[in-house]
């Protein structure tokens, strides 16, 4: 008989909506940020002098969002194939521990 081994997750269905909310969130931001990045050239073209630290500082903002979700999801998916990896070890532990696999107990 074989035993599934169960890890406390968070379900798929719920990982799959946290993705696609960060990347939206992600996306808003970017598109947000390129928008004001351009409004502040507009308004260096008219000669107003904060319009320089204020595209600075979006384009900062902007880079350490983007480095900030592309660490996030690496170590996500990194964590991800690990505990795909244990699960798939500790299966074939168990069925070496047997002696026999699940097709050789029924052939």
């Amino acid at each position: 008989m074989r035993r599934r081994i169960k890890h406390r997750q968070i379900p798929r269905e719920t990982k799959a909506k946290l993705r696609s909310f960060t990347k939206t969130l992600i996306l808003i931001i970017t598109i947000t940020a390129l928008i004001d990045v351009q409004l502040s050239y507009i308004l260096a073209f008219l000669d107003k002098d904060p319009a320089i630290t204020l595209s600075e500082r979006i384009v900062e903002v902007l880079l350490g969002v983007i480095l900030g979700y592309l660490a996030k999801a690496y170590f996500e998916t990194k964590q991800e194939k690990k505990q795909e990896l244990d699960e798939y070890k500790a299966v074939m532990r168990y069925e070496g521990a047997d002696g026999e696999t699940e097709d050789e107990g029924h052939g």
